[in-house]
């Protein structure tokens, strides 16, 4: 089921992305590139109505798939899964500072220097 929402996410991302760059703006938008001018890649009437509508849509969406992904996150956080931060480490032993061995008296000769 996670999985699912995850890839509805994905599409519903990814098509906000698309309906917020082909709709028109100041210059005409990314249909303007396509060899069109204003609003006469749409039609007449342009695709202005239903591009708000749909980017509307979409966003509604995107937001309501980002507050239950992030309800399910937190849920299996409170609920003592593991997260990714501590997978894989122990933290029931003791910790034991690492051994440093000490520093010989006499440096070692650097090689060529006769």
């Amino acid at each position: 089921m996670l999985t699912f929402i995850y890839v509805v996410f994905a599409l519903v991302s990814l098509f906000l992305i698309v309906t917020v760059l082909i709709q028109p703006g100041k210059s005409g938008g990314l249909g303007a590139a396509f060899g069109g001018g204003g609003n006469t890649v749409f039609g007449a009437g342009g695709g202005t109505p239903v591009f708000r509508k749909m980017t509307t849509g979409a966003a509604v969406i995107f937001m309501l798939l980002s507050l239950l992904l992030s309800y399910i996150s937190l849920d299996k956080s409170l609920a003592g899964v593991e997260s990714q931060k501590t997978r894989g480490l122990d933290f029931s032993a003791p910790y034991e500072a690492p051994v440093i061995p000490a520093a010989s008296a006499t440096p070692p000769a650097a090689p060529g220097l006769d």
